[in-house]
């Protein structure tokens, strides 16, 4: 019998914190062997042999010292996962699959006491789609930081008795927004020769997600039925070398349950087969498009240029980050922390302030400075910088 992962709500428990965890999920194990000499000493394979080590046609070993097999992931195995923040979050890896991985990093704030971790578990059910694939293109020589326009093929299998799915989540690893385009579905020549049906503008509703950098497309009844592909056209920018885009089916009837697509061959209109888009940024700044908008803004309780946006671009910034932003006066005192923690770091940013203090009151009118600060290992570069605000009533 073949479990198949459509979900997990993966609980973490133990005496302390659990820092960051990651999972990665795939069907191929792969035997790694490891040789020893008699002296327990691990050398290569050659060595092995030339002490007269020897496996016959049934396995048995003789001569020299041992040989331990270690499972290690194949090549169908997918990237490691984006860190589970909560000790409950939908599972982020493809599925179904046959195996898990899990990398925990510990944390202890008790020097006398050891973080542990107790249990690890996953919630396995049967999947809304034996399998789904999905590519996305362009995936190469993308301009880093400008709008460019995709489209990502979706291609569920199914299998009798799968209960389908209503929505699809699209999502990339950057926080900036998707412009939804169009949706259409069809067999590879009907969306070739554009004769594909049309879901959107249509009877698909278009949701903006509330994570940044993600849209989700609401079906009017379940899809149980295969043999078509799904293009989304949607228009973004990416801020990393390697910006990785997903796709998640979900079902109304089965709530929490969430399956992800597997990079693969969606359509044979493109070539790639992955859902990764790669953009040269060796020039490209770490902070880029600093700005207040409006820079002077009139808080008088009028309704009208009440607030200001303290907006930014960031690159090649992965993991959660704490990205600093405050309001100081121009003696140099913070008087407002705007400052906000980010899964998804690359990508643009705009941080509202509407003049008022840490206190909630209302500032004087006057010159103030947006100061915006993201620590990262010095050597990437300088991530601060400063611009004026008009504070007007």
């Amino acid at each position: 019998m073949r479990l198949r992962l459509s979900q997990a709500c993966i609980r973490l428990g133990g005496l302390l914190d659990v820092l960051r965890h990651l999972r990665r999920s795939g069907d191929q194990l792969v035997d790694e062997l490891h040789y020893f000499d008699i002296a327990a000493v691990e050398i290569t394979k050659e060595e092995w042999e030339a002490f007269g080590g020897h496996v016959d046609r049934f396995g048995r070993q003789t001569g020299a010292g041992r040989i331990d097999t270690i499972k290690v992931p194949g090549r169908d195995w997918s990237e490691w996962s984006e860190a589970y923040q909560t000790r409950s979050e939908p599972f982020r890896s493809p599925a179904p699959r046959r195996n898990a991985m899990v990398q925990a990093r510990l944390r202890t704030r008790d020097p006398l006491r050891a973080a542990t971790l107790s249990r690890v578990v996953l919630q396995l059910g049967p999947p809304l789609v034996d399998q789904t694939f999905a590519e996305i293109w362009p995936n190469a020589g993308v301009d880093p930081g400008e709008d460019q326009e995709y489209t990502m093929y979706i291609k569920p299998v199914f299998q009798a008795g799968d209960d389908g799915f209503d929505r699809l989540l699209l999502q990339s690893s950057s926080s900036s927004p998707m412009e939804m385009l169009s949706l259409h579905v069809g067999r590879d020549q009907e969306l070739g020769m554009g004769t594909a049906t049309q879901l959107w503008p249509g009877a698909v509703t278009v949701e903006e997600a509330s994570d940044a950098g993600s849209v989700e497309l609401i079906f009017p009844e379940s899809v149980t039925r295969g043999g078509q592909v799904y293009a989304a056209r949607f228009r973004t920018r990416v801020f990393l070398s390697g910006t990785t885009f997903q796709v998640e089916l979900m079902r109304d009837s089965r709530p929490g349950v969430v399956q992800m697509a597997s990079e693969g061959e969606a359509s044979s209109l493109v070539r790639g087969q992955t859902l990764v888009v790669v953009s040269n940024l060796v020039d490209a700044p770490l902070m880029a498009s600093v700005m207040a908008v409006p820079p002077v803004f009139t808080p008088n309780g009028d309704g009208v240029n009440e607030t200001t946006e303290i907006r930014f671009d960031l690159f090649r910034m992965t993991g959660t980050r704490r990205l600093e932003v405050g309001i100081y006066d121009l003696n140099g005192r913070r008087v407002r922390d705007l400052s906000v923690m980010r899964q998804r770091p690359s990508g643009s940013h705009a941080i509202m302030w509407n003049g008022h203090d840490d206190d909630d009151a209302l500032v004087p009118p006057g010159i103030y400075l947006a100061r915006i600060n993201v620590p990262i290992d010095s050597r990437q570069g300088v991530t601060d910088a400063v611009r004026t605000v008009h504070v007007v009533y």
